[in-house]
């Protein structure tokens, strides 16, 4: 077993518990992310998928800006755990964002980097900036966003020949669908109690 396959089955392993925690909708989910993004920018980088490695120094960052701003959400008294909706009509902006994305990062990684999977990667990686943005601000719609991402991860870690990483992204995906319907009858319910 080599430094990489070790890394890449303790970033699983890690992936759990913070997929765990993201369901509860439990800030404790950052500080587990911080540790699997570290990982997977190393397992990524060392699989040639760039821009997978880099999305993760991004949700670095996004990770220590939402432990703070989940605490500051949650001592709001209006919504006590701060879930909330994405309002349908500015979903456009959602799909403009990606689109726009997608299309920066495809030029780049099909014209400066040997990606193994560039376009998938490109767009993967679009969607995932999203969603973890979302997930920062605790709209409900992060979890569809990642049930996408999660389909590409899926296809193309079978591709990279990352099977202990396409088991986790197996267990995502069932999550997210799961995910998506706690949360939202989290909001629901606390809408009742407000």
């Amino acid at each position: 077993m080599t430094i990489y396959q070790i890394l890449e089955t303790l970033g699983v392993l890690v992936g759990f518990v913070y997929l765990y925690y993201q369901y509860k909708a439990n800030p404790k989910l950052w500080i587990y992310g911080m540790f699997m993004s570290i990982l997977y920018i190393i397992v990524f980088f060392h699989a040639k998928v760039y821009f997978w490695a880099a999305i993760n120094v991004y949700y670095l960052v996004i990770q220590l800006y939402s432990i703070f701003n989940w605490s500051k959400i949650n001592k709001n008294e209006d919504a006590p755990t701060g879930l909330k909706r994405f309002p349908v009509k500015k979903m456009w902006i959602l799909v403009i964002v990606i689109a726009v994305f997608s299309f920066i990062l495809s030029i780049i990684a099909l014209k400066y980097l040997d990606s193994e999977i560039p376009i998938p990667e490109a767009i993967s990686t679009a969607i995932s900036i999203v969603a973890m943005y979302l997930l920062s601000k605790k709209y409900i719609e992060h979890w569809l966003l990642w049930i996408v991402v999660d389909v590409f991860y899926m296809i193309y870690n079978v591709v990279l020949g990352l099977y202990p990483t396409l088991v986790l992204y197996i267990v995502y995906t069932v999550v997210a669908v799961m995910g998506f319907f706690k949360w939202r009858e989290l909001f629901n319910e606390l809408r009742v109690k407000s």
